[in-house]
């Protein structure tokens, strides 16, 4: 397993553009990024939006643009409501991005007392723009809800559910019981997106089950503004592929021809390992048992730096490289003027 110091690239963002929901400065939450061309795609949980960044020389990105979903999708909630966007893909001239799809607990401050701190932590909520799995086409480096016969489409989603998270409730014994528990709490948690043409792969944080993951596998169709998750010859609505990771869950993934890269770490909000592992001919899974290999094994910081996203940033016949960007960045990563510094790493 390799460790290595990983090149710093500066994120460049617009100052003028940098805070979502209340107040949230978008660099301290990126939590899925996808590399399209000269484009670079990312989001921000706490936002609604997606966010560009385009090749600014070799080693860096910048030119910030801002695209607001609900001028290219149909949203479950209204336009102020996050998203908590976990994974984007591009295939084909799509941009493909998926929520959370996981419940919110209400977050205490320091210095509360124990009665204040129960009355936090019991809160519940589901926010619907968190049930989002949504497809836009690009033309041009630039997401639209139509081009032609190609448009903008989504799963069946409300305020309170989705047809993936019907279907998980409906047929599924092992992880209908984690959908209740918030994201956080090791309940169910999508983090993480794959797909090559009507094959989509969603990744789990959790819930993590006696050290193993979970990814599933989906078969989508597209009928007008709708996707559909058609089932599988053997009548699921979806394959689940269950991965053993020394115990962490699935922060994001990125297909390497038919492999399948794992950004892994804690199902739940403490600090851990993130390590980066290769699922081989994770495209092409079947009934056999996976075969994992663990590649990379980041740098921890304590109470910082949590890999929330990666992308393949360069190929070569010899080697990868990924980019990593994180939730919660150390200080240091934070630059004048809009900036913040990701990390590069050369996978053999």
């Amino acid at each position: 397993m390799l460790r290595q110091e990983p090149r710093r690239v500066p994120l460049e963002f617009d100052k003028t553009a940098l805070t979502v929901g209340d107040d949230t400065d978008i660099r301290t939450g990126l939590s899925a990024v996808a590399l399209d061309g000269p484009h670079l795609w990312l989001a921000c949980d706490e936002g609604c939006r997606l966010e560009r960044l385009s090749r600014k020389g070799v080693h860096a990105f910048g030119a910030h643009e801002v695209f607001p979903l609900d001028g290219l999708i149909d949203l479950p909630a209204d336009a102020e409501t996050e998203a908590d966007i976990e994974g984007l893909w591009v295939d084909d001239g799509w941009l493909w991005l998926v929520g959370s799809h996981s419940v919110k607990r209400g977050k205490p401050k320091k210095g509360l007392s124990s009665r204040d701190v129960d009355a936090k932590l019991i809160k519940l909520t589901r926010d619907g723009n968190r049930h989002l799995l949504a497809r836009v086409p690009i033309v041009n480096g630039e997401p639209t809800a139509a081009d032609g016969s190609r448009k903008a489409a989504t799963i069946r989603a409300t305020d309170s559910s989705s047809a993936l998270l019907d279907a998980v409730r409906q047929r599924d014994g092992l992880l209908a019981p984690f959908i209740p528990l918030p994201g956080k709490d090791n309940g169910f948690d999508v983090e993480g997106l794959v797909v090559r043409g009507s094959r989509v792969l969603v990744g789990l944080r959790g819930p993590v089950l006696r050290e193993w993951c979970c990814i599933l596998e989906l078969d989508v169709e597209a009928e007008g503004p709708h996707l559909h998750l058609r089932p599988f010859k053997s009548g699921e609505p979806y394959r689940k592929h269950f991965l053993k990771l020394n115990g962490l869950g699935v922060r994001d993934l990125v297909s390497l021809d038919d492999d399948v890269l794992v950004l892994a770490g804690p199902s739940m909000a403490h600090d851990g390992p993130c390590e980066i592992w290769r699922w081989k001919k994770g495209m092409k899974a079947g009934k056999a048992a996976p075969e994992v290999t663990r590649l990379l094994a980041l740098p921890q910081v304590e109470r910082a730096d949590r890999a929330e996203g990666f992308t393949v940033l360069e190929q070569t016949p010899r080697s990868t490289t990924v980019l990593v960007v994180f939730d919660t960045p150390a200080e240091a990563r934070l630059q004048s003027g809009g900036t913040v510094l990701a990390d590069a790493y050369r996978l053999v």
